[in-house]
């Protein structure tokens, strides 16, 4: 259960003793009620008014604990990540990116004539392999989440 993997990184502030799963329970449902009013001012530090995480939580949490607890999980998140990255020899065989991109622009819901300007007739032939490049409709709504900037 979630909460016994967690015990060891809180101790009660009034006690000193080590957090038992039913207080680090009960603290997580504070601090869920606190992110969940007052997201994205959510202040973990005490406040006048007595509404911060510091106010109303019971437990503190040992800091070389948690940030130990933290590079293990990322390193576990970065680890997972990159067996998802396919083997360089599989590259080859993908769509240019400007064919994904226009791919993408082909695929949506409306209609839409890409205009591609080139006096090069490899890079004419090359874009439009995009009629090729078969995408799902999740690809194309991940694709129109991605930030360019």
């Amino acid at each position: 259960d979630a909460a016994n993997m967690y015990t060891d990184l809180f101790y009660d502030k009034d006690t000193n003793q080590p957090a038992t799963p039913e207080q680090v329970m009960a603290d997580w449902d504070i601090a869920d009620s606190i992110f969940r009013t007052y997201y994205p001012r959510a202040n973990l530090e005490s406040t006048p008014a007595g509404d911060g995480y510091a106010d109303r939580c019971q437990l503190r949490m040992y800091r070389d604990k948690v940030i130990a607890k933290r590079d293990e999980l990322l390193s576990l998140k970065l680890t997972l990540a990159l067996r998802q990255v396919p083997l360089l020899s599989d590259f080859p065989s993908w769509p240019a990116q400007a064919q994904i991109a226009l791919a993408y622009l082909m695929n949506q819901g409306f209609l839409v004539i890409p205009i591609v300007g080139t006096t090069d007739l490899e890079h004419l032939r090359d874009a439009m392999g995009a009629v090729q490049v078969p995408l799902t409709p999740e690809q194309v709504r991940w694709l129109g989440l991605l930030d360019y900037r």
